[in-house]
Order: C-alpha cells, then sequence, then structure tokens
C-alpha cells in the first residue's frame, strides 16, 4: 500500500498537506530501515553459515588428521611389536600384517620384509586348535596328525579328545592306523578320520611317554615313567613281552624294519636293543651324559641318531653299536629327531626353541628359530618340507634350502658370467657373455644371435624395446632389431673402453661413456651430437633428453645440458660412479659408486637428499619400484638392498642373492630382474602388495 501512495510526493496534480507529507516520508524511511535490517539479517545469516561450514571442515579436517595420526601410530606401535618377536615368527608376521592394514608406514613395511627376512627356510605356518603339542606323525597321505597336552588329537578337520593329557602319538607304516597315548597309561586306537579302530589298552599303571609300531602293524610298544617296555598285540589287546631292563623313564622307542630290533631310549642315560621277536635283550649303548630323550633311524637303517638333555646327538652303527658321531650346537635338551627321506639331512627340535637342520656328509648344522617354545616332535613330509612342532599355537614348515621368500624364479640362462643384460618389448632378456650376444626367451637357455667382436661392457634396450644396443670394450656399439635378432648397424664412438652406453629419451641418440670420455651419437646416422672429455664409467639421459649425467672416475657426477659446454658438478662419492638412474617420476636421482655408497639426488634442485650407506663392495646397479617408493641396489658381493625414499632406510634385511656379483637390475613390471657372474636370471617381487601377498600366505590368512 505504501507503494501505492509514494508517487504523491513527487505528484504535480495532488497537493498534500504537511502532516501528511511527513507520515509518508516517515513510512518510506521506516520501510527502507525494515529492508535493511532483513538485509543485514540476511547477511548475518550466511556469515554464520559459513564460519559454521568453514569451522565444520576445520573440525573434520581434525578429526581426520587425528585420526591419521592415530593410525599412524597405531601402525608404528605394531610394527615396533613386530620385531621384539622375531623369535616367535607367526606372531612377528601377523603383527607386522596388522601394521601394514592399519597404515602403511615404513616401520609397517620394514617389520614385513624383517619378518620374511629372519627366517629364509620357513615355508609355512599352520594355526593350530591347540596349543602345546607333544606328539605328531603323518598319516598314510602324509598329513599330520597332533598330540596335544589337552588331550586332543587333531586329526585334519578333526579333533578327537581322550579326557587325559597326551605325550605321544605314533602313526603305523603304512600311516592308516594311528594310536595315541598319555597321563592315564591308556593306549587309544584310530583311523586316519579319527574313528576308533582297536579297543583301547591299558599298557601301564602311570604316564606313556613313548609309542612304537611294529613294520607290520601286529604290534605296539610301549613306555613310560615305569621304566617298563611292554609290546602288545593291536587286535587282541594281549601282553607279548614285558622289558623291564631300564631303571628310569623311557621316553622314546623305535623298530629297525631291516633288522628286527626294537629300540629304547631311557632316562637312566642308556639306550637298549632288544630283538623285538623274543623280547631278548641285545645289548646296551652308552654315550649320552644324561637323560635319553629321543631316537631316530636312518631311512636304509644303519644308522641311529638319539638326542637327550645332555644338549647333543649322538650317532650310532646300528650292525656294530659303534658311535660314529657327535653332533653339538644345541643349547638345551633334545626332544625331537627325524631323518630325511634319503637320510642326507637330520632334523632336531629342542627346548632351546630351536630346530636343527644337520648334514649327515659333513656333520655341519643349522639352527633355525621361529617357535616360541620348546620344540617337542619333528617331521619329514613327503614333498621334502620339515614339519615342526611344539610349545605354541602353531606348526611350522621349512623348505629344504634356504631362499629369500622375494624371489620368484630363478632361471640359470647360461654358465658364463652375465656382464650385463636388457629387456626386449616382448619379455625376451638379451645378455652379454663374453664377446657373445644371446637372447633367452621365458627363461630358457640363451641362444646366441652373435659376436660383437671384443668383450661385452654393457647392453641396453631402446625406450620403446624395439632395438637393442650392446657396447664391447673394443670401442663398437652394435645395434640389434629387438624383434628378428637381425644386426642393424654399427657405432664406433671413438670412445677408448666404452664402459657403459645410454639413449635419449626418444630413442634418437646414444651416448657412449669410456676412459677418454663421452660421445653422443645419431643412431641412425652416426653423426655425433656431442662430446666431453671426461674420464667416464656411467651415463644417463635426463628426463626431457637435454641434459646428460655422467659418473666419472674420481666420484665427480657432471650434468652437461646437450647445447652448453659449463657442466654442473655433483661431489660426493669419494670413488668412481658405476650406475645413474632417475625415478620414474624423474624427481630423483641415484648414484652408486665403488666407495660402496648409494646417493639420492633431488632432481632438478640437485640437493642431496640421502646417502644410503651399508654394502661392503662395488654398487653396480640400482632400480626403482614402479611407483618409486623403493629402491634396490645390488653389490659386487650378490647382495640386494632395499631401500625406502619416504625415509632413506633400510627396509628389512640385506637378501644374499647370489654367491657372485651382480652387475645388472632391471624393473618389468612390478617385478625386478638381477644378473651376474653365476649366468642366472633371478625375478623379485619388488612391491607392496606382493610382500602382503607372500606374508600371508606364509601366515596362512586371506
Amino acid at each position: 500500500r505504501l507503494a501505492n501512495f509514494e508517487p504523491l510526493l513527487t505528484s504535480m496534480v495532488i497537493s498534500l498537506s504537511t502532516l501528511e507529507r511527513d507520515y509518508l516520508t516517515a513510512s518510506i524511511e521506516a520501510r527502507e530501515r525494515a529492508q535493511r535490517a532483513r538485509r543485514w539479517a540476511q547477511i548475518g545469516l550466511v556469515v554464520i553459515a559459513v564460519v559454521g561450514f568453514a569451522l565444520a571442515v576445520i573440525a573434520f579436517d581434525g578429526q581426520q588428521r587425528a585420526q591419521a595420526e592415530a593410525r599412524i601410530s597405531r601402525s608404528r606401535e605394531l610394527a615396533a611389536a613386530s620385531l621384539t618377536r622375531q623369535t616367535q615368527v607367526d606372531l612377528a608376521l601377523l603383527l607386522s600384517l596388522e601394521a601394514l592394514r592399519t597404515e602403511d608406514t615404513y616401520e609397517a613395511r620394514n617389520a614385513l620384509l624383517t619378518t620374511l627376512g629372519a627366517n629364509p627356510r620357513l615355508a609355512g605356518i599352520i594355526a593350530l586348535p591347540a596349543g602345546a603339542i607333544r606328539g605328531m606323525a603323518l598319516d598314510a597321505d602324509g598329513r599330520p596328525i597332533y598330540a596335544a597336552r589337552s588331550g586332543n588329537l587333531l586329526i585334519a578337520d578333526t579333533s578327537v579328545s581322550f579326557g587325559t593329557a597326551l605325550n605321544t602319538v605314533s602313526a603305523s607304516a603304512d600311516g592308516t592306523q594311528i594310536a595315541a597315548a598319555g597321563g592315564d597309561g591308556m593306549i587309544h586306537f584310530v583311523d586316519a578320520r579319527g574313528a576308533a579302530t582297536f579297543p583301547p589298552i591299558q599298557a601301564s599303571p602311570e604316564a606313556i611317554r613313548a609309542l612304537a609300531w611294529s613294520p607290520d602293524g601286529t604290534v605296539i610298544a610301549s613306555g613310560g615313567d615305569d621304566g617298563m617296555i611292554r609290546l602288545w598285540d593291536v587286535e587282541t589287546g594281549e601282553l607279548i613281552h614285558a622289558l623291564s631292563d631300564h631303571t628310569d623313564v623311557v621316553w622314546s622307542l623305535l623298530f629297525n624294519p631291516h633288522d628286527g630290533r626294537l629300540y629304547s631310549a631311557s632316562a637312566d642315560r642308556t639306550i637298549r636293543v632288544w630283538d623285538a621277536g623274543s623280547g631278548e635283550s641285545l645289548g646296551t649303548l652308552e654315550a649320552h651324559t644324561n637323560w635319553v630323550l629321543t631316537l631316530a633311524l636312518s631311512p636304509d637303517g644303519s644308522r641311529m641318531a638319539s638326542g637327550g638333555a645332555d644338549n647333543t646327538i649322538r650317532l650310532w652303527d646300528t650292525e656294530t653299536g659303534d658311535l660314529l658321531a657327535t653332533l653339538s650346537g644345541h643349547s638345551d635338551w633334545i626332544r625331537a629327531l627325524a631323518f630325511n627321506a634319503d637320510g642326507a639331512i637330520l632334523a632336531s627340535g629342542s627346548a632351546d626353541h630351536s630346530v636343527g637342520i644337520w648334514d649327515m656328509a659333513t656333520g655341519d648344522g643349522e639352527r633355525l628359530r621361529g617357535h616360541p617354545g620348546d620344540v617337542w616332535s619333528v617331521a619329514f613330509l613327503p614333498d621334502g618340507r620339515l614339519i615342526t612342532v611344539g610349545d605354541g599355537m602353531a606348526a611350522l614348515t621349512w623348505d629344504a634350502a634356504a631362499q629369500s621368500r622375494l624371489q620368484v624364479a630363478a632361471q640359470p640362462v647360461t654358465d658364463q658370467p652375465i656382464q650385463s643384460f636388457a629387456l626386449t618389448n616382448d619379455g625376451a632378456v638379451v645378455v652379454g657373455v663374453g664377446s657373445q650376444i644371446g637372447i633367452s626367451q621365458a627363461g630358457q637357455e640363451v641362444v646366441l644371435i652373435g659376436d660383437q667382436g671384443g668383450m661385452i661392457t654393457d647392453v641396453r634396450s631402446s625406450p620403446n624395446g624395439g632395438r637393442i644396443a650392446t657396447a664391447s670394450a673394443n670401442g663398437v656399439i652394435t645395434l640389434w632389431n629387438a624383434a628378428t635378432q637381425a644386426r642393424i648397424r654399427e657405432l664406433r664412438p671413438n670412445v677408448d673402453v666404452i664402459q657403459q652406453i645410454a639413449f635419449s629419451p626418444d630413442g634418437a641418440w646414444i651416448a657412449a661413456a669410456g676412459g677418454d670420455g663421452v660421445s653422443v651419437r645419431d643412431v641412425e646416422t652416426g653423426e655425433e651430437i656431442a662430446r666431453y672429455a671426461a674420464p667416464a664409467l656411467s651415463v644417463k639421459f635426463a628426463p626431457g633428453g637435454g641434459v646428460l649425467v655422467v659418473g666419472e672416475r674420481d666420484g665427480r657426477i657432471r650434468l652437461w645440458d646437450i647445447d652448453e659446454d659449463d657442466p654442473h658438478v655433483l661431489t660426493g662419492h669419494s670413488e668412481g660412479v658405476i650406475s645413474l638412474i632417475f625415478s620414474p617420476d624423474g624427481a630423483r636421482l641415484v648414484s652408486t659408486g665403488r666407495d660402496y655408497a648409494v646417493l639420492v639426488w633431488a632432481y632438478p634442485s640437485l640437493d642431496l637428499l640421502y646417502r644410503l650407506e651399508g654394502h661392503e663392495d662395488w654398487v653396480a646397479s640400482a632400480a626403482f619400484s614402479a611407483d618409486g617408493r623403493v629402491l634396490a641396489t645390488a653389490d659386487h658381493l650378490g647382495v640386494i638392498r632395499l631401500w625406502d625414499m619416504e625415509r632413506g632406510l633400510l627396509l628389512g634385511t640385506p637378501i644374499q642373492a647370489s654367491d657372485g656379483w651382480i652387475n645388472r637390475l632391471i624393473r618389468r613390471g612390478d617385478d625386478l630382474l638381477s644378473a651376474g657372474e653365476d649366468g642366472v636370471i633371478r625375478v623379485w617381487r619388488l612391491d607392496l602388495s606382493a610382500w602382503t601377498e607372500i606374508g600371508c600366505g606364509l601366515a596362512g590368512r586371506n
């Protein structure tokens, strides 16, 4: 309504009185004040909303940061706990995996790789529903059966309870019958599915510690705390013999299928030999100075091993009874022994929480750690792996030979040293062997494709993998067609003893570094683009191709702009720089040298970020993971080290990758390839997902 009267203030037709004019003017001013108030209120609401939103964002961001910091802190705590429990390998592994799941930190990666590297023979961890396993036997299919102190016999996915603590379990020779006994002196019989077979036998008024089946599976021998050995007919339950010569606990029994003898080991420090058929005592073997706890027979029956509370293993000739050797190395009681299938290896389990691996030809031993307590039983599986159990909630399996779990494959492609190698775009490996060039497809033996006329010093592939360049000590670079293996042309850069070559990023140029300098040539015409007078060992084009990086004999690194003569000089190495490499994003330059050092530089600022030390010989090569977070370096002692590039710290433990020198590392996808003196190309896993997969597989977890 006010809007309808407002034009009257300026109307020439209608004249308003002073009162009317004042009233109308006051009304307009009141309206304007109200409008201004509404506008300020709206502005205030907007400001409040903006401030509130900003505060919410800040609070949310703060909460996110706090949660991230909490995850990082928790990850580091779990990783630290893993590193302090390396003797409990199952727990250490699970802690490191949980640390990685919580947050991907350096500490978590380091804990996982340290655990994976700490037990190179460890093949697997089998979680068990019951702890304190006191005995183990193998069924007809080679599957382990466990006797637990809880009174449970663990057979595959079945648990059979006998209501008494079990001390021992034994399988018949064909693995179809299982006998278990414990604290109540009763022998129980089941098949490989856990179903009862023969009626139980009350074999002793005291605890039974040892059981053994006769070779034909008709007789079971028992021994225990009362010092008696009893032989029973398993079908009728009748006592056949009661042998009473021992004066203390009988801890172990075994039949020799080759001569019909029974052997018994006792806390009276003796091993007694019996005729299993007649029960006649045939003799006593004495050498141990404390309880004899365990016996094992070689597959051919010619040797017997005994172990005891004197911490030694004794080897006996079963025909003569002569003591052949004494093996020492454990620091506590020997509780278990087992020979492998050919008798070349003897395994031992000890109260010092370790597993022993003994070479029967030399007597040399190796101790494996991973159990949290006493190792009570050991056995070799049909596939040659060793399985061990004891105190704790897991059985451990071990490989016959130590090998880094990061190694995927080892492919012997030649019986000669590989001086250098490169990859073609179809995945083939081109190697330099002596003066010969060879190619290996899918890990097969090298097929020679040509002779360089001089010792091969370097092999490189063009950026697209379509060409291979080989350099030799006689100063010749040869270009090859990667697909057809045909020789394309030779380049002679007039460099004394070419040490290393490098393609430019576009593949149009190739640089050759040698004793009297560096020459850059056009790949197609051979025309020299540039030459630098610097005694060089290594060369690399920077990303973009306009800068050439040269590693010199005196340890200096020069960065030459192709169009300029004044290089930038980096100092840090005290001896020759052997290799140069850029990170996948081009932000870092890595140099390795004869001074055993690895230097990491920011690029293009050229600030020194890290000096990585620990190698004990020339560091010949380096390679980045696909994401640039991990750097691998290899030396002339055959050792590969992995480094975290966010922290500049060693990841895990050094890997003894080869017994000879390693000359070259190359990344292929998420894998790392190495080669050197032994003529073997090895493939390694270089990414976190693979490490996690290996850890989960080892731990038996998804």
